[in-house]
Parts: C-alpha cells; structure tokens; sequence
C-alpha cells in the first residue's frame, strides 16, 4: 500500500433547515478519489450531525486539517459565509493553513 502522502482534508456539508437530510454525493465522490490517493479525508455532514457552530470549531481544530472543502448550494450560502469565517479565524491553530491547495492534489 502507498504511503500517506500526509495531506488531511476536511469536507463538510452546511446545515440547511429547510431541506431533509439527504446524502451529500458529491463530498462523498470528492472524499473517495481523495482517499484513493491515500489522503486522509474526514466528512463532517452537518444535516445528519445537527452540530452547533461552535462543535464544528472544535472538530475543525482537533482535526487540524490542512484543506477545508466545503459544499454549497444556493440556501447554504448563508451558513457557508458563517463557516467560512470560522475557518479563516481559527486557521492560525491549523498547521498548515487552511486556504491552500497544492498543486499534486489537484493534478492527478
């Protein structure tokens, strides 16, 4: 098996109240070729989790992922900008930034 490349990726899916619980297909597409180039990817679905703003920042920093994937519809556009700025915030606690993406990770 390949070794870890030692990239972990965080993807979540927004709660939005309006909408039933349903599965978030394209994080879980996204997490399965990630995890086929053996990067350690956690999904944190927010719909199916119920947890509250300040649960995610802990997950978020326990977590110390290096990448942040978040999925947006149009009705989660509000609590994306919400998430967003709790990552931008506390991403000095995350080893190695948030906001970037290497190039390897993109070009496969």
């Amino acid at each position: 098996m390949q070794e870890k490349i030692g990239y972990k990726v965080m993807l979540i899916n927004p709660y939005h109240k309006e909408w039933g619980h349903g599965v978030p297909l394209g994080i879980a597409y996204l997490a399965g070729v990630l995890e086929k180039y053996d990067i350690d990817v956690k999904v944190l679905d927010m719909c199916a989790s119920k947890i509250s703003m300040d649960e995610l920042l802990i997950k978020i920093v326990e977590y110390s992922p290096n990448l942040v994937g978040l999925s947006i519809t149009t009705p989660q556009i509000p609590i994306s900008y919400e998430i967003a700025q709790i990552v931008k915030d506390y991403s000095r606690h995350i080893k190695n930034g948030i906001w970037w993406c290497p190039s390897h990770l993109v070009a496969r």
